[in-house]
C-alpha cells in the first residue's frame, strides 16, 4: 500500500504507481511540442495567479505566514513576468539554441520561505519539457492544491504532467518512495534539508532501483559530476550604500527590500554595510526607520510563530549591548553596530543588522565570510564598471547577482538561479 497522496488532474488519493505511469505517457506529448508552446501554456497560467486573488490570499494568510496584502504583491510581481517572451529568453539563456532531451520525471521539493519562487521553480522544469512531481513544505500544501487545480483550468495541457504528493517529513518510507522513479530531484531548503534529502537519494542510487543516472551533487555546486540531485540550499544576501548616496533617496527602497516577504528567503538582506563610519551608518538607518511605517502599512509583517517570535526577541537582545536599536514604530527593527563585521545569518521576521565599512575593499572581506553562501547584493553608489569588478571578485564566494536596492525580491526571470539555472542542471549541465 503507498505511504503517499497524490493530486492530480483534479483528483485526490490516487495511487503513486499509477500517476507515475500517467505522468510518463503524457510527458511525451508534452516534449514533444516544443519550448514555444510550454512557454504559452505557462504564461497563461502566470496571467491567472497575477489576477486578483484577495479572497484566497486571505484565507491562506494564517497557513502561509505571511500577510494577504504581501501574497497579492508578490504573486502580482513574480506571475507578471511569466512572459512568453522571458520563458523564451531564459531558455536560450540556459539552455542554447540545442538542448539535451529533459529527464522524463522530475521531482521538486520545496521550502515554505517565498511562496510564488517555489511555483517558479515548478513551471521551469516543466517548461524544460519534464514531468514533475512537487512535495511542499506543510505549510505550503494548501496553496499548492490550489494551484494544481487552477492548472486544470487554465492549462489543461500542463496540468497533465504536474502531480503534488503528500506525506509525512518523518516517514523515511514514503520518502524513498517517492524519490524510487524519478530521473532527478530538485531540492529548495536549508541545509539539513538538502542533507536529508541527500541522504534519501544516495541510499536509492546505491541500491540500485533508480532510473537514471546515478549521481548526486554537492551543496555548494549541484552539478559538479553528478545530475542526480540538485541543491539549492542556505544562501545569505545583503545591501551596501556607498559614500556618496543621499540617505533620503534610497530609504524606502531599502525598507522594500527589508520588508517583502517578511526578510525570509536567499535575497532579502541580512546585513546593511554603510561605507563611511557609525555616524554615517546611523543616518542611513535612521532614514530607513522613517521610511518604513508607510511601507509596512501596504505589506505588514504575516503572524510569526511562537518559535519564531522567541528567536526574533533572543537575536535583538543578544545584540543589544553592541548595537543601536532603532525600531520602526510599525515593528520592524534596525541593529546598527559601531565597527565593521562579517555577512552573518539574521533571525528574519524585519530585523535587520547595519554595520560601518570604510571601503569597498573592506565590504569585499565582509561578504567573502559568508562564502560559499553569498548570494545577491542590493547596491547604491557603484556604477557599472564597478559592479563588474566587484561581481568578478566575489563570484569565487556564491555571488551570483547584483541589483538595485528596492529590487531584492524581485528578481529578473532570466536571474541564473543560484548561479546554476532552474533548468540547465536537470539535464546535467
Amino acid at each position: 500500500m503507498s505511504r503517499l497522496s497524490v493530486q492530480w488532474r483534479g483528483r485526490r488519493e490516487l495511487p503513486y504507481s499509477q500517476v507515475v505511469s500517467e505522468l510518463r505517457g503524457a510527458q511525451r506529448s508534452w516534449e514533444a511540442m516544443g519550448f514555444e508552446a510550454r512557454a504559452e501554456h505557462i504564461a497563461e497560467l502566470g496571467r491567472y495567479w497575477a489576477g486578483d486573488h484577495t479572497a484566497l490570499w486571505e484565507r491562506l494568510e494564517g497557513e502561509l505566514g505571511t500577510s494577504a496584502p504581501m501574497l497579492s504583491w508578490g504573486f502580482e510581481q513574480t506571475m507578471s513576468g511569466w512572459t512568453p517572451e522571458a520563458l523564451m529568453e531564459l531558455v536560450q539563456l540556459e539552455l542554447g539554441p540545442a538542448p539535451a532531451p529533459a529527464p522524463a520525471l522530475c521531482g521538486v521539493v520545496l521550502a515554505s520561505t517565498v511562496p510564488p519562487a517555489g511555483l517558479q521553480s515548478v513551471v521551469l522544469a516543466l517548461l524544460g519539457g519534464s514531468a514533475v512531481c512537487v512535495r511542499s513544505a506543510r505549510r505550503l500544501q494548501p496553496l499548492l492544491e490550489a494551484f494544481v487545480d487552477s492548472a486544470e483550468e487554465c492549462a489543461p495541457e500542463l496540468s497533465k504532467v504536474l502531480a503534488l504528493v503528500g506525506f509525512d517529513w518523518a516517514d523515511a518510507l514514503a520518502a524513498d518512495e517517492f524519490v524510487a522513479p524519478l530521473e532527478v530531484l530538485a531540492v529548495h531548503g536549508s541545509s539539513e534539508a538538502v542533507a536529508s534529502w541527500r541522504s534519501v537519494a544516495s541510499a536509492r542510487t546505491r541500491g540500485g532501483s533508480l532510473r537514471g543516472p546515478s549521481v548526486l551533487g554537492s551543496e555548494r555546486n549541484p552539478v559538479t559530476g553528478s545530475r542526480r540531485l540538485v541543491a539549492y540550499g542556505h544562501r545569505l544576501s545583503a545591501a551596501w550604500v556607498g559614500a556618496g548616496v543621499e540617505a533620503a533617496g534610497i530609504a524606502k527602497a531599502l525598507a522594500l527590500d527589508l520588508c517583502a516577504w517578511d526578510q525570509s528567503g536567499c535575497l532579502s538582506p541580512q546585513v546593511l554595510f554603510v561605507e563611511g563610519d557609525v555616524e554615517r551608518a546611523t543616518v542611513v538607518a535612521e532614514a530607513v526607520c522613517a521610511a518604513l511605517p508607510e511601507v509596512e502599512r501596504a505589506l505588514p509583517m504575516g503572524a510569526l510563530e511562537v518559535w519564531a517570535r522567541g528567536a526574533r526577541e533572543r537575536f535583538v537582545r543578544a545584540r543589544m549591548v553592541e548595537a543601536e536599536v532603532l525600531r520602526a514604530a510599525t515593528g520592524a527593527i534596525l541593529l546598527v553596530h559601531d565597527e565593521p563585521g562579517p555577512l552573518e545569518p539574521g533571525c528574519g521576521a524585519r530585523v535587520l543588522v547595519v554595520r560601518p565599512t570604510p571601503d569597498l575593499k573592506g565590504l569585499v572581506a565582509s561578504l567573502e565570510a559568508a562564502s560559499p553562501h553569498l548570494q545577491s547584493l542590493g547596491v547604491a553608489g557603484l556604477d557599472a564598471a564597478g559592479q563588474r569588478k566587484l561581481l568578478a571578485q566575489l563570484r569565487p564566494h556564491g555571488l551570483n547577482r547584483l541589483c538595485a536596492l528596492g529590487e531584492m525580491q524581485r528578481p529578473e526571470l532570466c536571474w541564473i538561479h543560484d548561479g546554476i539555472g532552474s533548468m540547465a542542471p536537470l539535464r546535467g549541465l
